[in-house]
Order: C-alpha cells, then structure tokens, then sequence
C-alpha cells in the first residue's frame, strides 16, 4: 500500500539538555530561552527557539545551529550553577517532518503515540518510540517532527520510505 506523506529530514539544529527547577534556570539563562511552557509536554516559541518541557525538571531547548556559538555565550553551561545542568546535545539528534493526509495511518505503524490531535496537539512535545526506537515527537499544525539518535537517521528514513511505499 502507497501512503499520501512526505518526510523529510531536517537541518541539524543546536539543541542543549536542561535539568532543574524551572525558576533556577530562568534565573540563570534569562531571556535567552523562550518563556518556560505552562503545560508538560508542551513546547513555547521565540525568536526561532523552542523550549520543549519533556519531564519534571527536564526541557529541552532547540534552535537554529547558527544560534549555537551566541547561546553557549548566554547560556554558559559550563560555568552553570550546581543545582542546574545545561548539556550541548546538538550532534546528538536528527530530526524528520513528515506531513501528508494519510499522516495518522504511518504514524499508527511507526509509533504506539496516540496523534489525534486531542492527544498530539500543536505545540506537543513528548518521548515515545518510533519502529521500536526511543523518539522526540513534536506536534505542529499540520505535521508531525521525530527526532531520534543520530545514528539511527538512516535507518529511520529508510523505515518511513518503506512505510510510506513510495
């Protein structure tokens, strides 16, 4: 069976691990992340960062790779205090867009998340697995982003190409 999506895999972009209590991060990162999200496993945008609340204590924060050298100036991980931890994760993921009509029906074999978008609304961020593999799932408008290890990207695109059927 032929699907109607697309994937594509996207640039590589900085990302940096934060663990801690929101307030002691925002102290010491200041306005350079986007406003922590309201909700878990949600995600808030700013100035092309998105700030990706995954877990208590746990976000992640994801920008555009030319951003990488400004925040490690901003972000000084480091030098961050003890009761924080900021990780440059950056050549750690690869991540895929994948949009199209029949976009819940690969979803529903790659991965046991429920997308609806009553569960996998816009601005969702939450781990999951995709074809058996841990996986960032990202909830957009009308696409869905995996990011997973890096060295699993090709395996990845070659599981959605055959899903796919194209």
């Amino acid at each position: 069976m032929t699907y109607d999506v697309e994937f594509t895999q996207l640039a590589m972009m900085t990302l940096y691990d934060l663990k801690g209590r929101s307030e002691d991060i925002a102290a010491w990162c200041g306005d350079a992340i986007p406003p922590f999200p309201t909700a878990p496993l949600s995600l808030t945008r700013h100035a092309q960062s998105e700030l990706l609340w995954l877990a208590p204590n746990h976000w992640i924060l994801r920008a555009p790779l030319e951003k990488e050298n400004v925040l490690d100036e901003a972000l000084k991980p480091n030098d961050a205090p003890a009761n924080i931890s900021i990780v440059r994760t950056s050549d750690s993921l690869v991540f895929f867009a994948l949009h199209g009509v029949d976009l819940a029906e690969v979803m529903a074999v790659a991965s046991p998340l429920d997308i609806h978008p009553s569960k996998l609304a816009e601005g969702s961020a939450a781990f999951s697995e995709v074809f058996g593999i841990k996986a960032l799932v990202l909830g957009n408008a009308s696409d869905i982003e995996i990011g997973v290890e890096r060295s699993f990207g090709p395996m990845i695109a070659d599981y959605l190409q055959r899903t796919i059927g194209n």
